[in-house]
């Protein structure tokens, strides 16, 4: 790396077009970025440096606080994989590098003010860019994403409800959720350890995604274009969430009784003639507005809830 200012960092939050930038439009701005990932597999380089930046981009959130962190690791790996796809496009030595990982904002394993403290170690002076999208939309999605997974078995309102009590069932912590679209506290702890950051707003990123994006990568974006038709998880239709949860479910539970093993990795439901099945009749079982909706007094729990004072981590 150049030096550190060449750094821009894509933080999520999840739920915020997160993976239709990763998947469509960040891979557009490769003629003028060095896009180190998510994804991190790049077919052009090598297996290992894609293996390595992996773990290391990982190893920011998913190290535990009792142990120790190697942040040198970390910009070593980035440094090598960046180097690579200078080899590639000779071009590009003086382009910006661009990660994308949610996870550098999800507090399941380490506090949002650790995940923050690692990543300015390793990258002091990047710039920090974030998506913020209305809160019940963002629940309600990740609510959906939980719902079609055989993940959560509370209805949506018991989830919304766990989580404004901070409540932790056998499976999940919807508290997760809720932590991570806090937006006043992650932009208190951002400012605290990073002086370039960029917030941008969800409905603008996903119907006029170019205009946004020059905010973060400034005339470098003249030359390259961004679909905004391009939606990722578009194929998570409301009815085609009970069918898909219906899905993973009996091939759960086939695993159990047949002595053969069905794949039941998400990826690969959509493709199962069960579920194709499932997709056609759901529409008779499934109300989408009704399962989605929330109370006026609920929303305004939920409002309550972010509007108390929070200090930065």
């Amino acid at each position: 790396m150049n030096s550190q200012a060449d750094v821009i960092i894509h933080i999520g939050p999840p739920k915020t077009a997160t993976t239709t930038m990763q998947h469509f439009w960040f891979p557009e701005l490769n003629s003028v970025v060095r896009f180190v990932g998510k994804p991190w597999f790049n077919p052009h380089v090598p297996y290992e440096l894609c293996l390595r930046v992996h773990r290391a981009i990982d190893s920011i959130s998913m190290t535990p606080s009792g142990e120790e962190f190697n942040d040198e690791l970390v910009r070593q790996a980035v440094k090598d994989y960046a180097e690579c796809l200078v080899r590639l496009e000779p071009r590009l030595a003086d382009a910006p590098i661009l990660i994308s990982e949610e996870r550098l904002v999800y507090e399941d394993i380490v506090d949002l003010s650790v995940l923050l403290d690692r990543l300015a170690r390793c990258f002091p002076e990047a710039t920090i860019f974030y998506v913020e999208r209305n809160r019940i939309d963002v629940l309600a999605s990740a609510y959906k994403w939980l719902f079609a997974r055989d993940k959560t078995r509370l209805n949506f309102k018991q989830w919304v409800d766990a989580g404004l009590n901070n409540t932790k069932t056998a499976s999940e912590d919807p508290g997760l959720w809720f932590k991570c679209c806090d937006y006043p506290r992650l932009s208190l702890t951002l400012k605290s350890r990073f002086s370039n950051i960029v917030k941008l707003e969800f409905d603008d990123v996903i119907t006029c995604p170019h205009r946004q994006f020059s905010r973060v990568f400034g005339s470098r974006m003249d030359s390259v274009t961004c679909d905004a038709s391009s939606i990722e998880n578009s194929s998570e239709k409301p009815l085609s969430l009970m069918a898909h949860r219906w899905c993973k479910k009996s091939l759960k539970l086939a695993n159990r009784i047949f002595f053969w093993e069905v794949a039941i990795k998400e990826e690969y439901i959509s493709d199962n003639l069960f579920f194709k099945f499932l997709s056609l009749i759901s529409p008779l079982f499934f109300n989408e507005e009704k399962i989605y909706s929330l109370s006026e007094s609920m929303k305004s729990d939920i409002e309550n809830y972010y509007r108390s004072v929070r200090e930065p981590c």
